[in-house]
């Protein structure tokens, strides 16, 4: 009579063990998959380190920097943005010393242009100054209410654009060194000879600067002014890149068969392309070694060209990645584990041997399959990890 009423609460028993080995087993694939979104989208958890090429002699990477939240190559003096919300600068004055960071703190968004640099802060105001300028452009808010710089460019909250200046504004603007445009429902912006914006409706359009943009320009999720070429990235994933002067060097020609991309930055005369996978592409005129990406690049989660054949890049650190996906395959293979002990633990003081063995089968084939699988899905799905296994 006990073995008739414990034979069915064996069973219940091992099929809820069985039913909860598969569901950590699809938390871990599920986890996975979120932190692939997150490397796609471009977040980086805690940051990373920047690696530059090209004309690096007046450019300062520290060696402990390793929380980099976002870069600006700008035209002379790049920045980075560290994940607790303070700047470094990354150039070196006229004697060769590193140049020191501005005391802006709380900071969301970068643009080092090539008069001046632009900081944007949680509150939605907008630091300026530059170091580089005879006479020095001292630190000053300017502006309040916006969601976005870009060099020499301003995104308000309300779809509006203001474009930056170091000359006196004209007669009819109210504020100092700023424009007003009739430019409305912007999502992005990107300053170099053209003053790019991009709608809502995937189209963009030219504030100022030579030329245009292609009439068939649409779909658009991302775009960069730089000093010879424009670019804009398609929803597709595609590229578009223009002349907006004289190009002898052919330089605005994108390469055949590019796609997949994630983020696009144009340079003064060379451009980069990031793509899903984590790798960098740059083409264009490469007479001072801009466009020789450094090899062994992979997780790079951030591209920036400049505008003095130097381009800057950031990447996650390989050894914590690593670190961090065997933390994300190993803990939930510990909790399948776990659920399969504390299943024949509560089995082994009510059931025979013989239907033991039997109702154990789900919990071994569980394990087993969560043995094989997660190390799998950690390789496939974790875009870091995969390009670390491939690289030598």
């Amino acid at each position: 009579e006990m073995k008739a009423r414990s034979i069915p609460g064996v069973a219940r028993r091992a099929s809820a063990a069985a039913a909860i080995a598969a569901l950590l087993v699809a938390s871990s694939v599920g986890g996975l998959e979120t932190h692939a979104a997150a490397a796609a989208s471009g977040e980086v958890d805690g940051g990373g380190i920047v690696v530059a090429w090209g004309v690096v002699s007046a450019l300062n990477i520290p060696t402990d920097l390793n929380d980099v939240v976002a870069i600006s190559a700008g035209q002379a003096f790049p920045l980075a943005l560290r994940s607790n919300g303070t700047l470094v600068e990354l150039g070196v004055d006229d004697y060769g010393h590193p140049r020191p960071a501005p005391p802006v703190t709380d900071v969301v968004a970068i643009a080092a242009g090539g008069n001046f640099d632009l900081a944007l802060k949680r509150d939605g105001s907008v630091a300026k100054w530059s170091e580089g300028m005879e006479p020095p452009v001292p630190l000053s808010i300017i502006e309040t209410d916006v969601t976005a710089v870009s060099d020499g460019m301003l995104l308000k909250r309300d779809g509006t654009v203001e474009l930056v200046s170091l000359d006196a504004p004209p007669a009819w603007s109210t504020d100092p060194g700023l424009e007003a445009t009739d430019e409305r429902g912007v999502t992005a912006i990107s300053g170099g000879a053209q003053y790019l914006v991009l709608h809502g409706d995937g189209t963009v359009g030219a504030i100022r600067g030579p030329k245009g943009v292609p009439a068939d320009l649409t779909n658009v999720v991302a775009i960069s002014a730089g000093g010879t070429c424009s670019m804009a990235l398609r929803q597709d994933g595609t590229v578009v890149e223009w002349a907006v002067h004289e190009d002898p060097y052919g330089a605005c020609n994108v390469p055949s068969g590019l796609a997949r991309v994630l983020t696009v930055s144009a340079g003064s005369d060379f451009s980069l392309a990031l793509e899903l996978d984590g790798t960098v592409m740059a083409w264009c005129n490469d007479n001072e070694g801009a466009v020789e990406v450094p090899s062994g690049m992979v997780g790079v989660k951030s591209i920036s060209a400049g505008s003095r054949a130097f381009a800057i890049a950031t990447r996650r650190d390989q050894s914590s990645a690593n670190l961090g996906a065997i933390a994300a395959a190993a803990i939930p293979l510990l909790l399948v584990v776990l659920a399969a002990l504390l299943g024949l633990a509560f089995r082994r003081s009510v059931a025979p041997i013989a239907v033991r063995l039997e109702s154990f089968m789900p919990t071994y084939v569980a394990v087993a399959l969560a043995l094989l699988s997660v190390p799998l899905v950690a390789l496939t799905i974790h875009p870091t990890v995969a390009n670390a296994a491939r690289s030598p």
